[in-house]
């Protein structure tokens, strides 16, 4: 199963937050998180794994400013936690439904707040669907546009990528909905990703600050073009990852408010 979650807060005093808010917004999730019988937080949070859930930056309620996020006393923001087990799920919406219900103030970067809104949603896109369904509505469609509405990059061995090449961001889709889906797609279309051409793409970079580090990530949109003589079921298996991406972001950080895609219908 796979759920977008709309959370709101209101806060108790002007919060001034690094970045896009979402390393604050991390730790919120987890405390609120703990207080749920349902799943064991300490394994979900130290897992070297490929992690069930992603979570937005601020949607709305804030304003950005010199490199902050800004939230007024009083007043409700809104952010998006996705997640894509059923026991990950049920143990958010125990958890959020008894802090609301008992009214308990929490801490956003030590400052008072308390969650005042929990509905299922995420735009265009269904608010609950699963793998199954993302991928026997997908179709072999040769262009795919993404919008990365969020700073994103790709991390590893030590070394940070700045573009989204074709290979980079479908086979970080396909590590994810491999790693929770009962429905696998065949891990040898790695291979067939480098055939993917970026068309055309219209991109800028922004600096994210966290609290120990900053990092640099893109934003806006890309063209993908698949190979004219691919086989159907390539297409297929790519058009359900970029269907995934809306719920599962693409890249580092994800959990923290990076890498949030959506998927634009020309």
């Amino acid at each position: 199963m796979i759920a977008s979650l709309n959370v709101g807060l209101t806060t108790e005093a002007e919060i001034r937050l690094k970045g896009l808010g979402g390393e604050a917004l991390h730790g919120l999730v987890f405390t609120v998180l703990s207080q749920s019988s349902l799943i064991e937080t300490s394994e979900l949070h130290d897992s070297d794994e490929q992690k069930p859930f992603s979570i937005s930056p601020f949607i709305d309620g804030h304003k950005l400013r010199g490199g902050f996020s800004f939230l007024d006393r009083g007043k409700t923001a809104t952010f998006r936690i996705c997640t894509f087990t059923e026991e990950l799920l049920a143990a958010f919406v125990q958890a959020f439904f008894l802090s609301m219900a008992e009214g308990k103030i929490l801490r956003l970067s030590g400052k008072p707040v308390t969650l005042n809104l929990l509905n299922f949603g995420q735009n265009e896109n269904n608010s609950i669907t699963s793998f199954n369904n993302l991928f026997t509505k997908a179709l072999a469609e040769p262009v795919i546009t993404l919008e990365f509405a969020s700073p994103t990059c790709f991390k590893g061995k030590g070394i940070q990528t700045m573009f989204p090449e074709p290979k980079l961001v479908f086979s970080s889709l396909l590590k994810r909905w491999n790693a929770f889906s009962d429905e696998k797609i065949n891990e040898e279309y790695q291979g067939l990703f480098t055939t993917i051409k970026v068309s055309s793409y219209n991109l800028r970079t922004e600096l994210i600050h966290f609290s120990k580090y900053k990092m640099i990530g893109f934003k806006g949109n890309v063209e993908y073009r698949l190979p004219d003589k691919s086989i159907p079921e390539f297409q297929k298996s790519v058009n359900a990852l970029a269907n995934f991406a809306c719920y599962a972001g693409v890249g580092a950080k994800t959990a923290m408010g990076m890498g949030q895609v959506n998927r634009i219908n020309t």
